[in-house]
């Protein structure tokens, strides 16, 4: 396989920072798409990928090892795109013919249904679906742009972005793909800057962090073991429970998820979208959690894995709910009236309900 000059592909110096990178292909992709300038799709296709080499440090440095083994050698058989001459007598090359056009019904089903288990939530389903799309019919935009929305939706950003590419070759019409890939390098570039915090930072703020909850949840189990008062004895399963235990597992939650709203160690509630109904995946949580704290938690587990949807914020917030249950349960253990059991098997209702009560406010101030 013949060797490919990227830099030279795009018209950079090798020593070309990521923003000129970026801001060089999309002056290209205006330039050669095939919809817009009569473009050839393997001449966008071969700028696409020199893009995607060289925006990602990792295979830009592997590139770059490759590129020097070359130096001594022939010279590429790339070089920078050059706009074709214009000619009265030049016949602009034939547009390629979308892969929708004369779909049939079998094809327009199989779409349906894997757009119907994304919508659903069914991630990984609809990632099959999508490959299997692709398998039969590798130039049918639609399932690239379909795994594209189904890497990102699991925050697989790369992969998301080398789906709606190939999807923008087989289908340069469809403006809404190359909507998509605009946003996902945006996305990427977001991300990047994010990455750049040092480890120094991180550490100092989930220092502050666990600053905070050891202060507060102390607080609240001294204020627990210090009350003396006798048990509500509401419900057999927490016969032993006092009124101040209520009070406290419930600020504890709260604290918990203000504390890590606050210090941003959660994304924003109404990124978790909805699940089920009128409620939000993080309020079905929570309505189980009214009735077990453990049910849910098997709950999100294996709903999770089966779709593959694992949420930063959840994880975390389930997280801390256990560290902080099973802490108040061996204070319970040592208190007048409590049960340690009781508090193990029902302390993370309060303590969860609680922590996405707190993560909810603070989001909407913040917001």
């Amino acid at each position: 396989m013949a060797f490919v000059d990227h830099y030279s592909v795009l018209g950079l110096s090798p020593t070309a920072t990521q923003d000129t990178i970026k801001r060089r292909y999309r002056e290209l992709v205006r330039t050669i798409h095939p919809d817009v300038n009569q473009g050839s799709a393997e001449q966008f296709r071969l700028v696409t990928e020199s893009y995607q080499v060289l925006s990602d440090p990792d295979r830009r440095k592997h590139f770059d090892v490759i590129r020097g083994l070359h130096k001594n050698g022939p010279p590429p058989t790339t070089s920078k795109p050059r706009p074709e001459p214009k000619s009265a007598t030049k016949t602009a090359p034939p547009k390629e013919k979308p892969a929708t056009k004369g779909m049939s019904g079998d094809l327009k089903d199989r779409i349906a249904a894997a757009q119907r288990m994304f919508a659903a939530g069914r991630l990984r389903d609809a990632q099959t679906a999508a490959e299997d799309l692709i398998k039969s019919h590798p130039r049918l935009g639609l399932a690239y742009a379909l795994l594209g929305d189904v890497y990102r939706s699991q925050q697989d950003l790369r992969r998301a972005a080398k789906m709606y590419s190939l999807a923008i070759q087989f289908e340069a019409k469809d403006s809404s793909f190359q909507r998509r890939y605009e946003q996902i390098l945006d996305e990427l570039e977001k991300l990047s800057a994010e990455q750049a915090m040092s480890v120094e930072d991180r550490q100092r703020a989930f220092g502050r962090v666990l600053l905070a909850q050891a202060i507060v949840q102390l607080a609240l189990m001294t204020a627990v073991l210090i009350a003396n008062q006798r048990p509500i004895d509401l419900l057999p399963v927490i016969s032993s429970w006092t009124p101040a235990l209520f009070i406290c597992l419930l600020l504890s939650g709260f604290a918990t998820g203000a504390i890590l709203s606050i210090a941003g160690q959660l994304e924003r509630w109404d990124s978790l979208g909805s699940h089920g109904g009128n409620f939000s995946r993080a309020g079905l949580l929570g309505v189980i959690a009214l009735i077990n704290f453990w049910v849910s938690a098997l709950w999100y587990v294996i709903t999770a894995m089966l779709q593959d949807a694992f949420t930063p914020a959840l994880n975390t917030l389930f997280a801390w709910t256990i560290v902080l249950t099973v802490a108040f349960t061996m204070a319970f253990a040592v208190g007048q009236f409590h049960d340690a059991m009781q508090a193990l098997l029902w302390g993370g209702n309060l303590i969860f309900l609680g922590a996405l009560a707190g993560w909810r406010i603070v989001d909407g101030i913040k917001g």
